[in-house]
């Protein structure tokens, strides 16, 4: 059996590091493992694709989701809490 994807989480980043950059495989990976989709399974990141994916992204925390091609851009708020 393949390894789940696992969807990014913005607590990985840094002040440094903001971003990453999900994958359109990845994408369209979490889209047809998600229990939602198991009778919609897709073969091209498509805008419902795209739609479902920036929801998901916003809902675990990322503050900015956009799109190039296929492959998703996440941006976390990093703040520096100095004591």
């Amino acid at each position: 059996m393949a390894r789940k994807f696992v969807a990014p989480v913005p607590e990985d980043r840094s002040v440094n590091a903001p971003t990453t950059i999900v994958s359109g495989a990845q994408v369209l990976g979490l889209y047809n493992q998600d229990e939602e989709h198991k009778d919609d399974k897709r073969e091209r990141v498509n805008d419902n694709v795209k739609s479902w994916f920036r929801e998901k992204m916003i809902q675990l925390g990322w503050s900015e989701v956009t799109f190039s091609g296929n492959q998703a851009i996440l941006k976390a708020n990093v703040t520096i809490n100095r004591k």
